[in-house]
């Protein structure tokens, strides 16, 4: 008879399996789960990989549109972290923002799950738009540089107050009072 500490490795190397079926890349990776989960709700198609897009759908013109996911357990709440690499000057900074690295992702979806990987909030806002408020954060990071730290990286973080004023909601699992009133 099979043990629950067995079939929990069989079923990890069937996932594992599925996925490169699928073309999903390392489910088991830092969110990718969540993403994976969350492209199937919004009907986008996953990345391959984890560089680049994190999903991708054909808009009514037939144009590939290049997505964005930022996901967190309810828990720790609706948030998205941008760490992206260094450049030399603050104008190449500034274009390899627009060009490759944020605004490039026309939109930007925020998803925050409950425990059982089931999605309780979806934002949805432009990479424009996301890139705009991230800015002068980026900025300031960029010019206060501390050379001596051993991550070089540059982040900057978009809080749930933020994304809930500028985002639009698309999907939520909450109970609301609005038939009570």
């Amino acid at each position: 008879m099979e043990t629950k500490q067995e079939m929990f490795i069989r079923k990890a190397e069937e996932l594992v399996q599925l996925a490169n079926e699928l073309n999903y890349g390392d489910p088991f990776a830092s969110g990718r789960m969540r993403e994976i989960i969350l492209a199937h709700q919004l009907g986008h198609t996953i990345h391959h990989d984890l560089h680049g897009e994190d999903a991708k759908f054909l808009n009514e013109e037939s144009k590939i549109v290049k997505i964005e996911y930022k996901t967190n357990f309810e828990k720790w709440g609706l948030q998205g972290r941008y760490d992206v690499s260094w450049q030399p000057t603050w104008k190449e900074q500034l274009e390899y923002l627009t060009n490759e690295k944020i605004a490039n992702k026309e939109l930007h979806y925020f998803a925050t799950f409950d425990n059982d990987y089931k999605i309780v909030d979806i934002y949805e806002m432009t990479g424009k738009k996301v890139l705009d408020l991230l800015l002068p954060s980026l900025e300031e990071n960029f010019k206060n540089r501390d050379n001596t730290k051993k991550n070089q990286g540059l982040y900057a973080t978009l809080g749930q107050p933020t994304i809930t004023k500028h985002g639009k909601l698309i999907h939520t699992n909450r109970a609301t009072l609005s038939f009570f009133v």
